[in-house]
């Protein structure tokens, strides 16, 4: 999302004189100093310290929306929270391989595989063993190896705090906040802090950045030729179009929408394409442990490869036991970074050392989509889910089927054989009249500043 996005959000109706005298009324902004309308008389724009969202809304959940908009709209690799090593790679890639071939290396990536579902004392274990047996033996201590495997694959983590109950992160609006928004519960463990003075998190959650497994993914001639999918597809599909009756065309690919190939044409070979999937995981059957975990997928990839699991780019993990309340605190981390890479080299994107073109070249990463099930989507992209006949609230025409005696609702075309129950009618999603009503992009900006600009919780439920 770009800077005219985040004013267009941001907006606030300038007739409002009501907000503009009584700045109080916004939660936690008591005290504040209320700038005065400019000399055209413009509605006063407020910057809070550490650049903040200008204009903020009076809606508390708007307002944290409007901060995280605005933090990931000014992304940068210098305030994403990675290490200068990790800054360094992303800019100046190794122009060549990693080289594995040294006998004590491959030694030492074996050990470290074997022992992949054990502690890192069997590794050390393991190599003091060694050592004892061949003294100058050089296998890596386990830092060394574990630095070693986070270069092969791209995978490192950055962590961020987080509320003990899981219901946000502390990034964002809550970065500077010493204790949870929601419950209350203390950031850092009390009893450490005052037997010791030191700040030790209670609760973390760990964000694995895609700019270094894009790099990684670059640095194999075979890791390369596998992403020229897309390019490959989109010939494919504009010949098909031009050779073809349209009504006869096969879509077969999230290539083939109309919304993705105007993207693709703004697209070279060099950049890559991407989905962020979301989905919660019970992980024990008899203890509570709703744990959030997050993917990337890569589309570039062939459909038939794109879905296996070593496909997959780790994204997220939120750790439980409890699902947590604020999704957008945990995931603003993927996205600043994703954003930070989109505005790397003056736009052109991240810089890659592709081993099938051995050169450096820029990539401009795109996202195409969010993916969840329908309880992860009222998270993921504001939905209703089960309990709303609209699903997408007013973004498009299909109606959710009602389940009998359950209050549920299901996005499903086709509706189920029920000879005793109301007469339903199927959804026709290949009717050319779909999306007809939809809201265009500048109805739907307006709709969403007057939200912003509602003075108090009453006028928000009626907007």
């Amino acid at each position: 999302m770009d800077e005219e996005d985040e004013i267009q959000v941001g907006a606030l109706d300038e007739s409002d004189e009501d907000e503009q005298n009584n700045p109080g009324d916004v939660p936690g902004d008591e005290g504040m100093e209320t700038p005065e309308p400019d000399i055209e008389g413009n509605a006063p724009q407020v910057e809070e310290p550490g650049h903040r969202v200008l204009n903020p809304s009076r809606i508390e959940h708007l307002r944290f929306a409007q901060e995280f908009i605005h933090e990931v709209s000014h992304a940068t690799l210098d305030n994403g929270r990675l290490d200068d090593l990790t800054i360094d790679y992303l800019r100046y890639p190794d122009e060549a391989p990693v080289d594995i071939s040294d006998p004590d290396t491959r030694l030492s990536l074996n050990v470290f595989l074997s022992c992949k579902n054990a502690s890192e004392q069997t590794y050390t274990d393991v190599r003091d063993s060694i050592l004892m047996r061949y003294p100058d033996s050089g296998i890596l201590s386990y830092h060394d190896i574990k630095s070693l495997v986070a270069k092969i694959t791209g995978v490192c983590a950055v962590y961020d705090d987080m509320c003990i109950n899981g219901c946000h992160a502390f990034t964002g609006p809550f970065a500077d906040l010493q204790s949870c928004h929601v419950c209350s519960e203390p950031r850092y463990d009390p009893n450490e802090f005052a037997s010791s003075g030191k700040k030790v998190s209670r609760q973390q959650a760990c964000t694995i950045p895609l700019g270094p497994q894009l790099q990684a993914l670059h640095r194999s001639p075979q890791g390369a030729d596998a992403i020229l999918y897309r390019d490959r597809k989109i010939m494919e599909i504009i010949e098909a179009f031009n050779a073809a009756n349209p009504d006869e065309l096969v879509y077969d690919d999230i290539f083939s929408g109309e919304h993705v190939m105007d993207l693709c044409e703004t697209l070279t070979d060099d950049d890559m394409t991407v989905v962020f999937s979301i989905d919660g995981a019970q992980l024990y059957q008899s203890k509570k442990s709703d744990t959030w975990i997050a993917i990337w997928i890569v589309m570039d990839y062939d459909p038939t490869t794109r879905y296996k699991k070593k496909r997959f780019f780790p994204a997220n993990i939120i750790p439980g036991p409890h699902k947590p309340k604020h999704i957008d605190s945990y995931t603003f981390r993927s996205f600043h970074h994703l954003a930070a890479l989109q505005h790397e080299n003056d736009g052109a994107g991240l810089s890659v050392w592709d081993a099938k073109k051995e050169r450096i070249i820029t990539s401009k990463i795109a996202l195409l989509g969010g993916l969840a099930d329908a309880v992860g989507l009222t998270e993921l992209d504001g939905r209703i889910g089960h309990h709303g006949a609209q699903g997408c609230r007013i973004g498009c025409e299909m109606m959710g089927m009602h389940k009998p005696n359950s209050g549920h609702y299901y996005a499903v075309h086709l509706s189920p054989i029920n000879p005793d129950g109301p007469i339903r009618h199927d959804f026709d999603f290949r009717s050319p009249t779909v999306g007809s009503k939809r809201d265009t992009p500048k109805d739907y900006a307006a709709k969403v500043a007057t939200l912003v600009a509602s003075v108090n919780q009453n006028e928000y439920e009626q907007n």
